[in-house]
């Protein structure tokens, strides 16, 4: 699931792509997948969608006409997790358990990144694009350089399968860039990837996290497992809210102005919680 504002997108189990309005109404289903669909993610501008599915397709929508773009048959099981790098530029993972750099336009990948010892579950690029993040079933985090063969920082703390990664929403400039990890294990590690340490190892989930969202300016970051959504404020990294989750959360995402969170749930639902100051 993502929004960009204007409009949510959500993968469903049955193949297909729901896009849905800002007041709720339903704008445009998307048929092409032929298995479950793992993730959507909007470019920068929200003009193109990317869907990765379990059939092993990575497809590039366009939205607006309803009509598949291109289509990537690069991985050789499902997929797993994608993430744009840039307007052209995306990556992707799969359980085969390989990590591919990919390109609208290019028939073949531009690069593949080879280290994970078991299926690779998500990837997340750094805001800029100068590092990609990826976690696998083996409880390992990897951060590499585009052009790198061996990754940069290899992060063990977790002990178990990693579900989900998120980098906070500044990159130089003084700011601290952070690289949040989820885990199997029922906690949340902060990484100062900068410093290559950890900062913070989050605690209150009593069920395996499987989603993490930054707010738009990285003062909140958002948690969710089977039992809760949390929030937590970044600068001292302490549990300033907690939602009840009417059934198993899948995914989070913040809007562009911090003031709403839309949650997918397993019983088919997606809510959109107000947040007040």
């Amino acid at each position: 699931m993502q929004s960009r504002g204007t409009f949510l997108a959500c993968g469903c189990y049955d193949g297909s792509i729901r896009v849905w309005t800002s007041n709720g109404q339903l704008h445009r289903t998307l048929h092409e997948h032929s298995a479950a669909v793992t993730a959507v993610r909007w470019s920068r501008k929200a003009d193109i969608l990317i869907s990765a599915s379990m059939d092993g397709r990575v497809i590039a929508w366009d939205v607006s006409g309803g009509k598949v773009r291109q289509e990537f048959n690069f991985h050789k099981a499902p997929v797993l997790d994608i993430d744009w790098r840039n307007e052209t530029q995306f990556a992707s993972v799969s359980t085969d358990p390989a990590v591919l750099v990919c390109a609208l336009g290019s028939a073949t990948p531009l690069k593949r990144f080879v280290g994970h010892e078991r299926e690779v579950t998500c990837v997340r690029w750094s805001p800029s694009g100068r590092l990609l993040a990826t976690g696998s079933d083996d409880a390992s985090v990897k951060v590499w350089g585009p052009q790198s063969d061996a990754p940069i920082l290899d992060l063990r703390d977790h002990q178990r399968e990693i579900t989900a990664l998120q980098w906070s929403n500044a990159e130089g400039g003084g700011s601290t860039l952070y690289l949040a990890t989820a885990s199997q294990d029922g906690t949340v590690r902060v990484y100062d990837i900068e410093a290559g340490k950890q900062v913070a190892c989050l605690q209150k989930h009593v069920h395996p996290v499987v989603a993490l969202a930054f707010d738009p300016h990285s003062e909140f970051l958002a948690t969710g497992s089977h039992d809760r959504l949390h929030i937590w404020a970044v600068k001292d990294w302490t549990l300033r809210r907690t939602f009840k989750s009417p059934g198993g959360i899948t995914d989070i995402s913040w809007s562009p102005d911090g003031k709403q969170i839309a949650a997918s749930y397993s019983d088919n639902s997606v809510y959109v919680i107000p947040l007040r100051t």
